[in-house]
């Protein structure tokens, strides 16, 4: 027993020591704090209640409807939110925090899941945004208005079902269904990042057609005008800073409605933490919603 107490202590030590020395804009920085950013998404997310419901054959086709229960302007909007995890780990049920914040503000959330990487590459994740929204028009009652919202990966996918407009016309919508955005340490730039295995996976090699089909950044046309949130970090471990802030200023030169908040010294992590952590990042957010 003392030898089990003396190692499980030695463990923890070394995981703290990992926590305080580990340098910022680093992979590893990332993944040793990854456990307690799980850990508090799991605290703050008990208790929300929500209905499944499936928009394909797979099962990992389906969404969570976690609806409000306070009364506010809000009620008539819905977000839709899809969670990070590189397009291969995770589940709505992992990010529960998210819609409980979103709820706690008014607004209908619906949690969207999708195939996986590596096994499913895209297009096979822009084809379940094309489902996903399309069940979730049908489950809105009247038109749909809706704000969309997601982290790391998720905000890749969001960037898709926002500025594809062909996609979107396909499936019979457009976007005018769309009041709002917000991308939390987005990968949407891919081509300034490095081909890493979790990447590549998903989207393919850089000189192929998939590739740049897989980048949401060249989607960008003319005429956008919807109101956009970037958040990001500029010691991001995972998500490079330029990802993000390549997109916007690219979108910027066509929507002057976009506003980008950078976290000076903040992680990827620290971009996503809002629906567990009252700071600036949360604050941001809460005021570009309520301005939505």
């Amino acid at each position: 027993m003392k030898i089990l107490l003396i190692v499980g202590l030695t463990l923890i030590l070394g995981y703290w020591l990992l926590l305080l020395m580990v340098p910022k804009k680093t992979l590893l920085h990332e993944l040793i704090h990854l456990p307690l950013f799980w850990l508090n998404h799991v605290k703050s997310g008990r208790k929300i209640k929500y209905s499944k419901h499936a928009y394909g054959s797979h099962r990992k086709q389906y969404l969570l409807d976690c609806r409000p229960t306070i009364i506010n302007s809000n009620n008539e909007l819905s977000i839709v939110y899809i969670h990070g995890g590189g397009w291969r780990f995770g589940k709505p049920e992992h990010f529960l925090s998210n819609a409980r914040f979103l709820n706690e503000l008014g607004f209908r959330v619906f949690m969207l899941s999708h195939r996986k990487a590596p096994r499913y590459k895209y297009p096979a994740q822009r084809e379940d945004m094309n489902l996903a929204i399309k069940a979730v028009s049908d489950l809105i009652e009247g038109e749909p208005k809706i704000i969309l919202g997601g982290m790391s990966s998720g905000a890749n996918l969001i960037a898709h079902l926002l500025y594809d407009r062909q996609q979107l016309e396909a499936i019979g919508l457009s976007t005018e269904i769309f009041k709002a955005a917000f991308f939390c340490g987005g990968p949407l730039n891919i081509a300034v990042m490095k081909p890493s295995r979790v990447l590549l996976d998903f989207s393919d090699n850089p000189k192929t057609e998939t590739f740049q089909k897989a980048n949401p950044f060249n989607y960008i046309q003319a005429k956008e005008n919807i109101p956009v949130l970037f958040i990001q970090g500029t010691h991001d471990g995972m998500v490079p800073y330029r990802a993000s802030r390549t997109f916007y200023d690219q979108l910027k030169l066509v929507n002057a409605n976009t506003d980008f908040f950078t976290i000076d010294n903040g992680t990827h992590l620290d971009a996503c933490s809002w629906p567990f952590r009252a700071d600036i990042v949360s604050e941001k957010l809460v005021a570009f919603l309520s301005e939505g």
